[in-house]
């Protein structure tokens, strides 16, 4: 019914393209073998270029990933270990050596990563370690102060760009901190692996770093 409707609207009827892509039924309700294989044809074509874009995007992205691949950004295990310490964090006497065979700048403290996510101090030496260093992950932090906030922000920049070179990026937190009659602008740097979940020596590493851009 709907295919004679048509053949005698001619383009003028809303359903005249879409029944001239079936090759229009008969208006007994019986259409060709023609229109049948016609329509198969064409859904077959229309899945391979489906399928075929599909295969395409997947290659793609593989690509990228490759391109992208760091191995600094998982677990070591023992065919990968690009840190040199089996895929654990150093001890705290270990970092207490670190700190006493590095050049870095006294203010440089070891202090739990845990607490310092938590805005918390743990005041600690060498020769008396709280018993809280033992219990989480190690970190190395240091505080620089600054005259205004945008003299923070612009040596932020500055440690930043020395992560970036180095391929070891410290954690950076810029804050103002009210003291008793005014703001303190003080930019926390915190060195820390996280794949290992505690420190390594590239920590120690980037924290020399950092002491040389800062003395310039």
């Amino acid at each position: 019914i709907l295919a004679s409707k048509v053949l005698k609207q001619g383009k003028n009827h809303p359903c005249a393209l879409s029944v001239a892509k079936i090759r229009v039924f008969s208006t007994d309700g019986v259409g060709s073998g023609n229109s049948h294989s016609t329509i198969k044809q064409e859904t077959t074509t229309t899945d391979k270029n489906i399928a075929a874009k599909s295969t395409s995007n997947h290659d793609k992205r593989r690509k990228a990933a490759k391109q992208n691949y760091d191995a600094t950004a998982r677990k070591p295990n023992q065919k990968c270990d690009p840190y040199g310490q089996n895929g654990k964090p150093l001890e705290y006497e270990e970092a207490s050596q670190m700190m006493k065979t590095t050049a870095l700048e006294p203010d440089w403290k070891i202090q739990s990563f845990t607490m310092i996510n938590n805005n918390k101090t743990e005041n600690e030496n060498d020769n008396n370690c709280p018993s809280p260093l033992y219990n989480h992950p190690l970190c190395l932090t240091k505080e620089f102060h600054h005259a205004d906030f945008m003299q923070g922000s612009k040596f932020l920049s500055k440690i930043a760009a020395v992560g970036h070179v180095n391929n070891h990026f410290p954690y950076l937190k810029l804050e103002r901190r009210l003291t008793k009659k005014s703001w303190d602008v003080v930019c926390v740097v915190t060195c820390f692996t996280a794949p290992l979940e505690g420190l390594s020596f590239n920590d120690f590493h980037i924290a020399m770093l950092i002491d040389v851009e800062v003395g310039r």
